[in-house]
């Protein structure tokens, strides 16, 4: 997962939390999930899958207003 701990970006924010893959999975996905929200993106199946730190420093440091994590399952990854 390629974004700072801290960015203004983050403030006051509705964060989407979601798999590269979702994206092109969803087809709805833009219209019902990402519309407003700012995005963290990874692989849980490739990536070392190592998020929770990062993910829980960005809500310690930052004013985020909400957050959504879509979870699926498919049989390539579970999301």
């Amino acid at each position: 997962m390629l974004v700072p701990v801290e960015a203004p970006y983050f403030e006051g924010t509705d964060l989407l939390i979601t798999a590269d893959c979702v994206a092109v999975a969803y087809p709805n996905y833009h219209l019902s999930l990402l519309r407003g929200k700012i995005v963290v993106v990874g692989c849980p199946k490739l990536d070392d899958g190592n998020y929770m730190k990062k993910l829980a420093e960005i809500i310690k440091r930052n004013d985020i207003k909400s957050i959504t994590e879509p979870t699926w399952k498919c049989p390539v990854a579970t999301v």
